[in-house]
């Protein structure tokens, strides 16, 4: 018995659907700041997809990891100059 799925196409309905829902789901948490960043983030993770289908679900977890190290990279750069700045004016780092 065949399954049943909806499957829009990835351009068009497809990708004004879920740019759609993630928007209302950011507008539900509060956070109207970060509506473009995800349609971005989802049409970019859509494109990919849609340019290697057979490795498709790898995509949002290669997104969430460059996330993550983004986030460490800043965190730490930020950390090393405080800790220059603070260093070089002769307070104590905070």
């Amino acid at each position: 018995m065949p399954s049943v799925s909806v499957d829009f196409p990835i351009f068009g309905l497809g990708k004004a659907a879920v740019i759609g829902l993630g928007t209302l789901v950011i507008m539900l948490l509060g956070r109207p700041d970060d509506i473009i960043t995800t349609g971005i983030t989802t049409a970019v993770v859509l494109v990919v997809a849609r340019i290697s289908p057979e490795n498709a679900w790898h995509q949002p977890l290669l997104r969430f990891a460059d996330t993550l190290v983004g986030i460490a990279v800043g965190v730490s750069c930020r950390w090393i100059g405080a800790y220059a700045f603070f260093h070089a004016v002769g307070a104590r780092v905070r």
